[in-house]
Parts: structure tokens; sequence; C-alpha cells
């Protein structure tokens, strides 16, 4: 029995019909013939998530209190710290209220969009999930990283991007 699958080709648009729908026939098999994401055994939720909603463009920085549910997650090189939009002790209110999806990098909008055609209304994006300039934030939440990924829904990997402002798919 082969444990590799099928090559598909992939649109370069997040929002190809065809390519959500291959996503999410891959995603219900998964969930279909694994228990873990039932209602009753859903993980418990990373301290910080980007809410992205269904509605308007904008997302927001949401703080579980204690929530369990399901999550995507952004796999992605930063490239230059000046590409990149992050959170800081001076951002993290305002963040909270809005984070104006216009000034998001290329690969998180991408991500963002992906997220919402999925069905999903979280998204764990390193940048922005962690208080970037506090270093026991940082302590805390870099310790709980593999976690976060573990029990992720869903991992978006941007593997074809250096930076964080090219986008999360190319031809």
């Amino acid at each position: 029995m082969s444990t590799v699958g099928t090559c598909r080709e992939i649109s370069t648009n997040p929002s190809n019909p065809e390519c959500l729908h291959f996503i999410r026939s891959c995603l219900a098999e998964c969930s279909d013939n694994h228990r873990c994401f039932e209602p009753t055994n859903c993980p418990r939720l990373p301290r910080r998530l980007l809410h992205i909603g269904r509605q308007n463009n904008d997302v927001s920085l949401h703080e579980p209190a204690d929530e369990h549910g399901v999550y995507a997650i952004l796999s992605y090189c930063w490239g230059p710290t000046l590409d990149n939009l992050k959170t800081t002790l001076a951002t993290l209110e305002s963040f909270e209220k809005t984070i104006p999806y216009a000034k998001l990098p290329k690969t998180v909008q991408d991500a963002v969009v992906i997220t919402r055609k999925l069905g999903l209304q979280y998204l764990w994006v390193d940048a922005l999930c962690i208080i970037q300039d506090s270093h026991s934030d940082w302590e805390v939440e870099a310790s709980k990283m593999g976690g976060y990924y573990e029990n992720a829904f869903v991992t978006i990997a941007a593997t074809s991007s250096e930076r964080a402002a090219e986008g999360l798919l190319k031809d």
C-alpha cells in the first residue's frame, strides 16, 4: 500500500473553487477518520488567535478564555522584518479591536481568505498572536508553539514564499 498520494496541480488563486473543494475533501476525509475534532474532543485554543469572522475584511486579535475549538495555523517565512505587521505592547489594544486587512502582509491575507473559505473563524499567526516586544510573552508562547501546530485543524504552509509580502500561492 502506497503512503504517497496523487500529485495534483493547485491553482495560485486561494479563492479558486476547485482548489478549495480539494482542500475541503481532504479535511473531510481526515475528520471522518479521526475523532480528535469532534466537538467533545476539540483541543484548547491558543492564548491568542486572529478572529477572522465572515462579514468584512478586517480581523481582530482574540483571547479565548479557556475555550476549545478548531483553528487554522500559518507556517511561513517572515523575510525582512520591515515587511511585517506585528503585535507589540503598543499595538495590542488596537489589534483587539481591529487589524485592517489591507495592512496584513500578502501571505497572511491569503491565509485569512483560505481560512474563511474553509469555514473556520480562527487563524494563528506567530507575528500577530505573540507580543513581539514582550520577553515574557515570547517565552511562554514560544514554548507552546509545538502544541499549537499539533492541535491545529489545518496548517497552511507558504512553502514557495521567501517573505510574508510575497503571498501564499505562486505559479
